[in-house]
């Protein structure tokens, strides 16, 4: 059981970026993201969230607004423009270091399609430009606690219980 648990937790990705999505009324939502630097090897200074292209397949059509930063931190957007040229947020100039988190990280957008808003694809660049990490959002759960770690957690609960439950078998089985 320790093997299979040391194996899950090796799993996990260096950067990962979780995300709430709110609606703010008609058409109007936001995301919020929490960036954690789970084993990048170095801190995050600049990272970009993307948004789909202006004809993509789930009919997205969208603009993006203003947002919010941690202090020390700077939003750009770059609004969709064409097929194939989403948008994107870039959120740079502050620094999480490795085994950190920091949330505080918002994007506005006006929104009419007709696709299912969540996870987006993100980047993680070091100063240079150079891409070092890249992946998917992931969804809060409650309290603010990824989807993926609520199931993992579970899927341990469940695992010892077996474990615990296979231990005590014989010395029942020995009292009848």
């Amino acid at each position: 059981m320790l093997v299979l648990v040391g194996s899950l937790v090796s799993a996990k990705a260096a950067t990962s970026i979780a995300y709430d999505l709110t609606s703010l009324g008609g058409n109007q939502w936001q995301y919020s993201y929490t960036a954690d630097n789970n084993t990048l090897g170095v801190p995050i200074t600049d990272f970009l969230v993307y948004f789909p292209d202006v004809v993509s397949p789930d009919n997205f059509s969208y603009a993006l607004l203003g947002g919010t930063t941690p202090a020390g931190w700077t939003l750009s957007k770059i609004q969709p423009s064409a097929v194939n040229l989403g948008g994107y947020a870039e959120f740079s100039g502050g620094s999480i270091p490795v085994g950190s988190s920091v949330g505080g990280f918002t994007v506005g957008f006006s929104y009419t399609g007709s696709g299912t808003l969540g996870s987006q694809h993100f980047e993680v660049y070091d100063p240079n430009f150079n891409l070092l990490d890249s992946g998917q959002t992931t969804p809060k759960g409650p309290h603010g606690v990824p989807e993926g770690g609520t199931t993992l957690v579970y899927a341990l609960l469940a695992g010892l219980s077996l474990l615990g439950v296979g231990r005590l078998q014989p010395v029942w089985a020995g009292r009848r």
